[in-house]
């Protein structure tokens, strides 16, 4: 007695991949990884939380270096110091010591600081650029990914299209007695591997757009 048929399923070239739609673009291109790098720098909070102490640094800079200039700006006015009501200070004005020696070194003071705060602020300048490239990074390989699995997917596509035409031819055989038991079971077998592999294909394709929109904040 011949074992109950498996029928095959008619398949479908339609396996286009829900999601893609929502981003401004999605190939390997410069431009393209562009686009969406600078959505993902956007997107990030650790690039806003760099972005803001990079701002604070920057106004505590300007700050200071007012703070200089108007000190370098006003240290003539130590030598104004009356040499009759104050003459040890005039004395000491004169050879560099007393308030004018004070003032030096608040300035040098406030330099050291403002050198300090430049430092910090090359610092976090450069951990933005590495937060900047590892989001490029991670844009290309989910990019790159995506454009794997959709040329994995037209090859599959075509094996499933051409199994499927020869399940058939198999299973008409079958019924006539023309093929074994064994060869036609083999058949659907290979048929729906051939579709497993597919359909993993599609979901590998719509993790990829996942991870790219929440990395773009989509």
């Amino acid at each position: 007695m011949n074992p109950q048929l498996v029928k095959s399923q008619p398949l479908t070239s339609n396996f286009m991949v829900s999601g893609a739609e929502s981003l401004p673009c999605l190939d390997s291109s410069a431009d393209c990884v562009d686009k969406l790098t600078e959505l993902a720098v956007n997107n990030s909070l650790e690039i806003e939380a760099l972005n803001s102490q990079i701002g604070m640094l920057g106004d505590r800079d300007e700050l200071l270096s007012d703070r200089i200039n108007y000190t370098r700006s006003n240290q003539w006015v130590n030598l104004l110091e009356n040499p009759m009501t104050n003459p040890v200070g005039f004395i000491q004005n004169i050879f560099g010591g007393g308030n004018y020696q004070r003032s030096e070194i608040a300035i040098t003071d406030l330099e050291i600081k403002k050198s300090q705060l430049e430092a910090y602020g090359a610092d976090l300048t450069r951990r933005k650029a590495e937060v900047e490239g590892v989001l490029k990074e991670e844009i290309l390989t989910l990019v790159l990914s995506y454009e794997r699995e959709a040329r994995q997917q037209q090859l599959l596509l075509t094996q499933v299209e051409n199994q499927s035409i020869l399940s058939n031819v198999v299973e008409i055989d079958y019924r006539f007695g023309g093929s074994s038991t064994e060869s036609y079971l083999a058949s659907i077998e290979k048929q729906e591997r051939l579709q497993s592999m597919l359909n993993q294909s599609v979901i590998n394709q719509q993790e990829s757009i996942k991870k790219l929109e929440e990395l773009v904040g989509l």
